[in-house]
């Protein structure tokens, strides 16, 4: 099924899709679909007045998001099947707490993009902010598990507390990407950015550029570039453009952080 939502007007303030998982509404007609009820503000709304509401039939379950998409919060949240596809920018929460299916957005996301992922694709044509696939607040886990690629440069604070899963970023990153990593792996094709995997305890963490080295890590020789070799070139099938000469480099390695017994 494929359900098309175009966001009415533009939109003054955010609106919540927390607790909405988009992948129940393949089972619904579209009058049940313009019912589903949702908040904006401290009103309650139903699609209806946010989105008009199309669907049809199709050999692929799928959710289209198009119009004045970039103050929509929480889309994606807790998806388990399907694709959802937003035709432009997005808000913050994007993906959060999705388990399955793919997550496909051809703009730019905001904060938070992938938090406590478990499973499942998220796809990022432009930019994202700060604390993508980092864990929920006041909780010890992060991201542990699924994909996560931005096509452009990510925040501060990328995969903070991350226990398993990938994240690659084709661009740059800003300070503490990796912090308090327990497991997992980043690929950052720019610069790393200040502070990289302060804190962190296991997992990898790779970079084509970085300034200084934090206190706790200490040169460990040269990489084993076979199994680098085999994410990136996953990555290349999956449509991320790889920069020339990586497949052939053999990176300088780095273990810590030891002073987190790392």
């Amino acid at each position: 099924m494929k359900v098309v939502l175009e966001v009415r007007q533009d939109l003054s303030h955010p609106v919540s899709l927390k607790g909405i998982n988009l992948s129940g509404l393949f089972t619904l007609s579209r009058s049940e679909i313009q019912k589903v009820p949702l908040k904006h503000l401290n009103r309650s709304l139903s699609f209806g007045e946010i989105f008009t509401v199309n669907t049809a039939a199709s050999d692929r379950d799928e959710v289209f998001f198009s119009g004045s998409t970039r103050r929509l919060n929480y889309c994606g949240h807790g998806l388990n099947s399907g694709r959802v596809i937003i035709e432009g920018n997005i808000g913050d929460y994007a993906g959060m707490e999705m388990s399955g299916g793919q997550l496909v957005i051809q703009g730019s996301a905001g904060d938070c993009l992938g938090v406590a992922l478990s499973g499942g694709k998220v796809g990022v044509q432009g930019d994202t902010g700060n604390w993508c696939g980092t864990a929920l607040a006041g909780e010890s886990k992060g991201m542990t598990g699924g994909v996560i690629l931005v096509g452009g440069n990510a925040g501060s604070n990328m995969g903070s507390a991350m226990r398993r899963g990938l994240i690659a970023i084709a661009g740059n990153c800003e300070k503490y990407a990796g912090s308090r990593m327990n497991a997992g792996t980043i690929i950052c094709q720019g610069d790393i950015g200040t502070h990289p995997g302060i804190g962190m305890k296991r997992g990898s963490l790779v970079t084509g550029t970085i300034g200084t080295i934090l206190p706790g890590f200490k040169p460990a020789g040269f990489a084993d570039t076979g199994w680098l070799r085999l994410y990136l070139n996953w990555l290349q099938q999956n449509g991320f453009t790889i920069p020339p000469g990586w497949l052939e480099r053999s990176p300088g390695r780095f273990s810590g952080d030891h002073l987190a017994s790392g």
